[in-house]
């Protein structure tokens, strides 16, 4: 799965693979009995989804100025700006959106939610997990081992990657509040899963030039076979040690990752024709979504 945060992680084509209804009934798997591989292969008779792109936008305008305006409402409440009609009968939104509202047959939009959580980070938690925070409305709790596990960290956990790359990338940052006494979101992370199924998280901005995975390309005194050499080393100690968890099966996909062209082939931007980067749009979001797009490609 990626996620970008705007904040990135890669993961589910919904709208295409899941019908609508079963999409909110994503909420109600736990009452129901349901795991995540039933609601992928429900719905529509399409294959089940493969992977899912997550944007998750923290802060940005106004829901009145967005996807749900309200026209008819009183100038106090509905805002500046005028309302255009979409591709889906009765649907429309912001005056803003015109590529968008030719698209709406494409997605869905969700007008039903609501929450009573005026804090920053524990309200992050409900939305990436679909649980409240161990301590909800609050800003002063940072992320745990208490946490329900981000759903990119339940995808790892149910369906891990088969290849070197991770199965849940998350760019360019991680959400914060630095003014809050927490500082970083709870939420973000694999909670009581355990850190093997926590992101694999790339940082900086992809738009930079020269941008790089920091750890992707081996040193130069350290060719592809010195570091085969190495991990043959690592699992001939691993054979004789005792308690070691889960930490060889983590080291061994870390090496995977690093002794891989094709990963760190994925995380080059630099391969895309630079128009197409133009339409993404020259700046930290538009290239973290282009990069998303590579992760997902790439498996």
């Amino acid at each position: 799965m990626s996620r970008v945060s705007s904040p990135v992680c890669p993961e589910f084509r919904v709208a295409r693979c899941v019908s609508r209804r079963g999409a909110l009934q994503a909420g109600a798997l736990g009452a129901l009995g349901l795991g995540l591989p039933d609601l992928l292969a429900s719905g529509t008779g399409r294959p089940p989804a493969r992977s899912c792109i997550l944007l998750f936008m923290w802060g940005g305008p106004s829901h009145l100025d967005t996807w749900d305006p309200k026209p008819d409402a009183p100038d106090e409440v509905r805002g500046p700006f005028a309302t255009i009609p979409t591709t889906v009968p009765g649907l429309r939104v912001g005056e803003h959106f015109p590529r968008l509202a030719r698209l709406a047959h494409r997605y869905a939009v969700v007008r039903s939610m609501s929450h009573d959580d005026p804090a920053h980070l524990s309200s992050v938690h409900h939305l990436m997990t679909g649980r409240l925070a161990p301590r909800p409305k609050s800003d002063a709790d940072p992320p745990s081992r208490n946490d329900t596990p981000h759903v990119g960290s339940m995808l790892a956990k149910l369906r891990p990657s088969p290849g070197p790359l991770p199965p849940f990338v998350e760019l360019p940052w991680r959400v914060s509040h630095p003014a809050a006494p927490g500082g970083v979101a709870p939420g973000q992370d694999a909670g009581w899963l355990g850190p093997t199924f926590d992101p694999f998280l790339v940082t900086g901005d992809p738009n930079a030039p020269g941008f790089r995975v920091a750890g992707l390309t081996p040193t130069a005194d350290t060719p592809p076979s010195r570091l085969a050499g190495r991990a043959g080393l690592l699992r001939a100690l691993d054979d004789h040690s005792v308690g070691a968890g889960g930490f060889p099966a983590a080291q061994r996909k870390a090496l995977e990752l690093l002794s891989s062209a094709g990963a760190e082939a994925a995380f080059d931007l630099s391969r895309e024709p630079p128009a197409l980067r133009d339409r993404y749009g020259r700046h930290t979001h538009g290239q973290s979504c282009l990069l998303a797009r590579r992760l997902i490609e790439a498996g």
